[in-house]
């Protein structure tokens, strides 16, 4: 008898505890796309950046670091991004023309494909 009990299931009703993950900000979706020679798509969105420059541009510095609304380009191939001027490195474009026109000519030009896993991103 004893080994009857060693084999019995038992019914546990409680139910399992779930802690959804923490939520990343979802990113801006894509305004325009263009696609490299191998296929692989450059995405370019609005972006909200810090920058040093003051609103004439580079190379004017600003007395401090500000942010602005404006747009960047990434490649999902060679994994490249765009960025305005040289002197403080701004992490995207003022302007939405000089955007499209610097991810089109990184379009024309790149070579890759599609990462394997990004594939479905």
């Amino acid at each position: 008898m004893a080994l009857m009990s060693l084999f019995t299931r038992r019914v546990d009703n409680t139910p399992p505890e779930t802690t959804a993950p923490p939520r990343e900000p979802e990113a801006p979706k894509a305004i325009m796309r263009f696609l490299t020679q191998g296929g692989a798509p450059v995405d370019l969105r609005p972006a909200r950046f810090t920058t040093r420059f003051d609103y004439r541009g580079a190379p004017y510095a600003a007395d401090k670091p500000y942010e602005i609304d404006g747009f960047n380009w990434h490649c999902t191939g060679c994994t490249s991004y765009g960025r305005e001027g040289d002197t403080y490195n701004d992490p995207g474009y003022r302007s939405l023309e000089e955007a499209r026109t610097k991810a089109n000519a990184h379009a024309e030009k790149c070579r890759s494909v599609v990462l394997p896993n990004q594939a479905s991103a």
